[in-house]
């Protein structure tokens, strides 16, 4: 286990500076930067109000900005260059091609309406813990509609 770093207003300083520069600093790349420990970090951003608001800031600034980098390759793509035989002069040229990433589309669609779009989510009375409480009636109406949604799904 690290020991705990005495807190200055000078190391602070240095730490957000260097937690600020990119996000491609870590908390603990900026914790050494300022000469802190990183669990000495997750202290102080415990016990200070006004240290965990910058800190909990500039992560929030973070996430933001991953999640328009996220849409903008959901949405727009990227470009990439395909050789294809252009059919009137039999000649090979080279196209741009957007590609866009379905396996992003598809975490934001399930993040934005997990009710729609994510299988693993749970509604409301689906815990075992909850399933176990109810009551016979409640049981074979719920039997009832999960029978309703397997025979739209059945090929005839």
């Amino acid at each position: 286990m690290s020991r705990r770093t005495k807190k200055t207003r000078a190391r602070d300083k240095r730490f957000f500076e260097a937690l600020e520069s990119s996000p491609l600093v870590s908390v603990t790349k900026a914790a050494k930067a300022a000469g802190y420990s990183r669990p000495s970090v997750y202290e102080y951003k415990k016990k200070d109000p006004d240290f965990a608001a910058r800190f909990n800031g500039i992560m929030d600034e973070r996430i933001e900005e991953l999640e328009s980098a996220a849409y903008e390759m959901a949405y727009i793509g990227e470009v990439d260059y395909k050789t294809v035989i252009d059919p009137k002069t039999k000649k090979k040229k080279t196209i741009p091609v957007r590609k866009r990433h379905a396996g992003i589309l598809m975490f934001l669609l399930g993040a934005g309406n997990p009710e729609k779009y994510r299988t693993n989510y749970k509604t409301a009375g689906t815990e075992s813990s909850e399933i176990e409480e109810l009551t016979d009636e409640e049981l074979a109406a719920l039997d009832a509609e999960l029978d309703a949604d397997i025979s739209r799904y059945e090929v005839m």
